[in-house]
């Protein structure tokens, strides 16, 4: 009876009962639904309200929806570990390869080729990580055959280097390299013979300070500057050597410009 008094005050049109209420009623579930008599007895008026208690069916609605997500969030950690394990192992194999990379950039061949061969699975289906192993390997013999190729190189050119300084040295001919400034920038001995400085005292020294007759300097700079504008072949002039001390030996100097300038800015 307080039910029904408690359902009269909260609905006192009845007709808010006919699509079925859900109510609370000391801490339990009751489904509210008006049933008309016309629907079943067409001559009677009236209604009658169905009234049960759904506590056992919200009860198993509640425990599908537990369990259903449960399942599901099961099911996404497993989900979740299942990815991270297929995509931890060749995440681990791909950082080796980037820690063995730098090997190569020291020189470090034969170490880059054992850990990079480490890495080859023998397997038929291979995988990117695979054939990233495998062509830092032929990078790796690339790159020590280029290095061999340019150390040979370079020691053929040192050797070349020696023998050319070596026949100017022992050449009774003053040999001079500048830049386009006129800066010396290398000399034979003999250069320093008859300078009377050394070869480390020439290097720095503008061109011109050789010259004994400082009148004629702007016009040597200037021949000089012709010399690579107009694309010579030689500039030939004779001036008087001005040595350490004082004395004046007559020289005829040839300058000749070098096919390319060094990066030093060595040009004649």
């Amino acid at each position: 009876l307080p039910f029904l008094q408690s359902l009269a005050s909260r609905f006192p049109n009845p007709e808010a009962l006919d699509q079925g209420q859900l109510l609370t009623w000391k801490n339990k579930p009751f489904d509210v639904h008006r049933f008309y008599f016309q629907q079943t007895l067409p001559n009677q008026t009236g209604f009658i309200v169905f009234i049960s208690n759904v506590s056992e069916q919200l009860d198993t609605i509640n425990s599908v929806i537990r369990q259903g997500l449960m399942t599901n969030l099961a099911a996404l950690i497993i989900g979740e570990l299942g990815l991270l394990y297929l995509l931890g192992l060749p995440m681990r194999r791909l950082k080796r390869v980037a820690t063995n990379l730098p090997l190569l950039a020291v020189g470090a061949y034969q170490d880059a080729r054992e850990q990079f061969y480490a890495l080859r699975r023998k397997t038929v289906f291979k995988d990117e990580i695979d054939y990233l192993s495998e062509n830092a390997i032929t990078l790796a013999h690339q790159l020590e055959q280029n290095a061999l190729t340019i150390d040979s190189a370079n020691r053929d050119l040192v050797a070349e280097r020696d023998f050319i300084r070596s026949l100017l040295d022992s050449a009774q001919v003053m040999v001079l390299t500048q830049s386009r400034l006129g800066i010396i920038q290398e000399a034979n001995k003999f250069a320093a013979q008859l300078t009377g400085l050394a070869v480390r005292q020439l290097q720095g020294k503008r061109f011109t300070d050789l010259i004994s007759n400082i009148e004629e300097h702007q016009l040597v700079i200037s021949n000089l500057k012709a010399l690579f504008e107009n694309k010579e072949q030689r500039l030939e002039h004779e001036h008087a050597l001005l040595r350490s001390n004082g004395e004046q030996r007559q020289i005829v100097w040839v300058h000749t410009p070098l096919k390319a300038e060094h990066s030093d800015g060595t040009a004649v």
